[in-house]
């Protein structure tokens, strides 16, 4: 009768490890679905985040682009004005300011040609 006990016993403790056993394996599947489910929603985001940098990139391009063609419209309205001065010393600022545009032209030409 011990012997069955015994053997009872140690049936019993065994069939708790088997369900110990499943526990931990189910925990552990469950964390990795967690885990899963995590790096999917971050690289859904990631993902969302380069687009919305891409597009702020290319946002960023068009207002430089912008900002340069006007910037360059100003300063041609300024020596078309200037030229309309009656002071010599406007009219002097006025050529100094075509021969730093014809300057620029003429890197800019030579970069080209290089």
């Amino acid at each position: 009768m011990f012997f069955q006990i015994k053997t009872l016993s140690l049936w019993l403790n065994f069939g708790g490890m088997i369900n110990e056993n499943e526990q931990t394996a189910q925990n552990f599947e469950e964390k990795v679905r967690r885990l899963m489910s995590v790096y999917q929603s971050i690289a859904d985001e990631n993902t969302s985040l380069k687009k919305e940098i891409e597009n702020s990139r290319n946002n960023l391009k068009t207002a430089h682009h912008d900002y340069v063609v006007l910037q360059n419209e100003f300063n041609q309205f300024r020596i078309a004005t200037s030229l309309n001065g009656v002071s010599d010393a406007e009219r002097a600022e006025s050529k100094q300011e075509l021969l730093k545009l014809v300057r620029e032209i003429d890197k800019c030409l030579n970069l080209l040609n290089d």
